[in-house]
């Protein structure tokens, strides 16, 4: 019978520890002889195949805990985890043929260990067999790459025969990617998962991991690089990932040092950046110079698992400059002119009623959104232009800005317009102060008092 995933091991628990030391001023002295290996980007990198089964292993190894004092007090180590697929957006989960017992852990030399004796800081190589995914019967019978975008996770399959025919060769050695033969009910088999470099998590441990610039050896928070498009105005993912490591590099601070590592790959965050701006890479990792990126780069400690983040916006100088889609505008409301930073300018503010050319669309700037003004690094507030829907609470008459009420005609009656209370309405910029009432312009010359919003 197929089990959801568990792999089974002895219960762990954290000990209490003195708080992390402050690492807002670093003597940037290097351990000789104890390293902190930082995975940036949690090892993502490029992958080499197109794949159709994304696997995802998610593995917690928490080292034992020795109390010094007294030996028998040993707090057991722990390994525990869930792996999951996803295959054409769906994500499913991965079933095992036994619920208990069903990872094997073995260190550096190849020496099986158990979970209760895990060690911090200690690299491990976890292997789960027969795990399986269960993709429906809409995809039985069917023959599907399966990969991971963690390089340290590699797979194993056993031949599958159908009749005398062999639809799924055996591949014995751990490979970064395999071919599966889904079964009659869409079941794709592993003969197992491999994952290499698990590190087993110190929970005592409380030191504080960082950012760096590599040139001062100062703590940074942000970041900011520079690189040049080629002549055919595109980048390489790896160009831009050599680029921030030789800036920056994250390291773990204790004892007045830093332990650190500098061989980190962040190929991955580049690529989750690209992703996230809807860049495509072609296969062999270029891409189209954007005039700037956002990268967020992601270190994790593996001696305690602290994590630490670094916001680095990548710009590049020589990309070309995108044609702007423009489009005509009203303005509605008198509006200030804003730079590309949401700061307002010394510029004469645009009237009300004026047309004006925009970039059709609109842009978000410290969170409110803006249109740019074709041609120009400049802005206007979003609500000076396509206003703010809002909804009455209360009838309301609308008014002139002489603080009389607006009349339409009513068969042989001139009567005032009233809006009824539930109505949507269109509100431009800020209100004004008409006859001592607030009111919001909702056309030309329209006014609508506040208080019946």
């Amino acid at each position: 019978m197929k089990k959801n995933l568990r792999i089974a091991s002895a219960a762990a628990a954290a000990l209490l520890a003195v708080a992390p030391v402050a690492a807002s001023v670093v003597n940037t002295t290097f351990a000789d002889s104890t390293y902190t290996v930082i995975n940036a980007s949690d090892g993502a990198s490029t992958p080499a195949i197109k794949t159709d089964v994304k696997v995802s292993t998610n593995l917690s190894a928490i080292a034992a805990v020795v109390d010094k004092t007294n030996t028998t007090d040993t707090i057991p180590g722990s390994l525990t985890g869930t792996i999951s697929a996803t295959y054409n957006g769906t994500t499913y989960t991965g079933n095992l043929e036994s619920a208990t017992n069903n990872a094997k852990i073995e260190d550096s030399s190849k020496q099986v260990v158990q979970a209760k004796d895990l060690v911090a800081g200690k690299a491990y190589t976890v292997t789960i067999e027969n795990v399986s995914f269960n993709f429906g019967t809409a995809n039985a019978n069917k023959d599907v790459v399966i990969g991971s975008d963690n390089t340290d996770a590699k797979f194993t399959v056993g031949e599958l025969k159908v009749g005398d025919k062999v639809v799924q060769q055996k591949v014995s050695d751990p490979a970064s990617t395999v071919t599966v033969h889904t079964d009659q009910n869409g079941v794709a088999k592993l003969a197992s998962v491999v994952v290499s470099n698990v590190y087993a998590i110190d929970t005592t441990n409380n030191s504080v991991i960082s950012f760096y610039d590599t040139t001062t050896g100062a703590l940074v928070t942000t970041g900011a690089v520079s690189v040049n498009a080629d002549n055919q105005g595109q980048l390489n993912v790896r160009t831009v990932a050599s680029a921030l490591k030789a800036k920056y590099f994250a390291a773990r601070y204790e004892d007045q040092k830093l332990h650190v590592k500098t061989d980190t790959d962040f190929e991955g965050a580049v690529r989750s950046a690209l992703t996230a701006a809807n860049i495509s890479v072609d296969a062999a990792g270029y891409f189209k110079a954007p005039q700037s990126l956002n990268v967020t780069l992601t270190a994790k400690s593996t001696v305690n698992g602290k994590v630490a983040t670094l916001p680095v916006v990548v710009t590049v100088p020589n990309a070309a400059v995108p044609a702007e889609v423009t489009t005509t505008k009203n303005i509605m409301h008198v509006a200030k002119i804003y730079d590309k930073d949401g700061k307002a300018t010394s510029e004469a503010s645009l009237h009300a009623y004026d047309s004006v050319t925009v970039v059709k669309d609109p842009v978000t700037i410290n969170g409110a959104k803006y249109f740019k003004l074709a041609g120009k690094d400049q802005y206007v507030k979003f609500g000076n232009i396509e206003g703010t829907s809002r909804t009455l609470s209360h009838n309301s008459y609308v008014y002139k800005n002489t603080g009389k009420a607006t009349t339409v005609k009513s068969g042989k009656k001139t009567v005032k317009k009233l809006l009824k209370k539930g109505s949507s309405v269109t509100t431009f910029g800020s209100a004004f102060n008409i006859n001592g009432h607030k009111m919001y312009r909702i056309g030309k010359n329209q006014y609508v008092k506040v208080a019946n919003f």
